[in-house]
């Protein structure tokens, strides 16, 4: 995940040049970007790009920056950053199932999927866990979503929101929803 001042740093050009080259890899399909829940796409300038295949997010986020050190790595090492990048495909597959879902960040503050509710015309937001949690790290969890909602503007607009985890138990239910 860059935003577009952040690619233009790496690349040692100014924002203007990239909007070509990032044009053209979004029509490609190679990345998408992401906008905060409730933003437009014409108004906004808060996007984050992400890689759109998992193999080559997997690849450039995540063995590409540990390559040197890679066979170094312990088992439980390599582990650990493979289950990072399957909480962050997780997450996407997550906002994909729901439609019209998306993140919303402001400042440090992110909450990983928002949706507005059609039917209960409330906002659905979620926690996205690629993990099997106890009733207690649920409970937890699910407090600070509150929490962490309750800073945001977002929570000025929309009192009443329905807050969930999806963690790995959910899997089947929301592979049915997908069909």
């Amino acid at each position: 995940m860059a935003k577009p001042g952040e690619l233009a740093g790496r690349l040692g050009t100014v924002h203007g040049n990239l909007s070509r080259p990032l044009a053209m890899l979004l029509d490609l399909g190679f990345i998408q970007q992401e906008l905060p829940f409730g933003e437009s796409h014409r108004s906004s300038k808060r996007v984050i790009y992400t890689l759109a295949d998992p193999a080559l997010s997997f690849y450039y986020g995540t063995y590409l920056p540990s390559r040197e050190r890679w066979p170094l790595l312990s088992g439980k090492e390599k582990g650990a950053l493979i289950h990072q990048h399957a909480s962050r495909q997780w997450e996407y597959y997550c906002r994909r199932v729901h439609k019209g879902s998306s993140r919303y960040w402001e400042g440090s503050t992110e909450l990983g999927l928002v949706a507005f509710q059609a039917e209960s015309k409330k906002l659905l937001v979620a926690e996205c866990k690629w993990q099997d949690l106890n009733p207690a790290e649920e409970k937890w969890l699910l407090e600070r979503l509150r929490l962490r909602f309750a800073q945001t503007r977002l929570a000025t607009g929309h009192r009443d929101a329905d807050f969930r985890l999806f963690s790995t138990k959910d899997l089947p239910r929301l592979s049915r929803r997908e069909e």
